[in-house]
């Protein structure tokens, strides 16, 4: 957990899938994805990394979509001050 917490803080737009042998979703919060190794099957491990990069994406292009707004917000506001 030390290891993915480090990751998750240092590269939060990192795709992360857990591959664990404990079947808890706990243990893989703040991951895009988590797969049990009980359950390990390659169209599995394909569609959870598809979904993590997809996810990834998702989040980078809403933080953008979002500063730009601010930014259009404050260009407003200005304007009025």
């Amino acid at each position: 957990m030390d290891t993915f917490n480090r990751l998750h803080e240092e590269a939060s737009f990192t795709p992360i899938v857990v591959l664990t042998g404990l079947d808890n979703k706990e243990m893989a919060y703040g991951a895009q994805d988590y797969l049990f190794k009980g359950d390990l099957s390659g169209n599995l491990l394909v569609r959870a990394l598809r979904y993590g990069i997809e996810r990834c994406r998702l989040m980078q292009d809403l933080k953008k979509s979002k500063e730009y707004s601010e930014l259009i917000f404050r260009g407003t506001l200005q304007c009025y001050i």
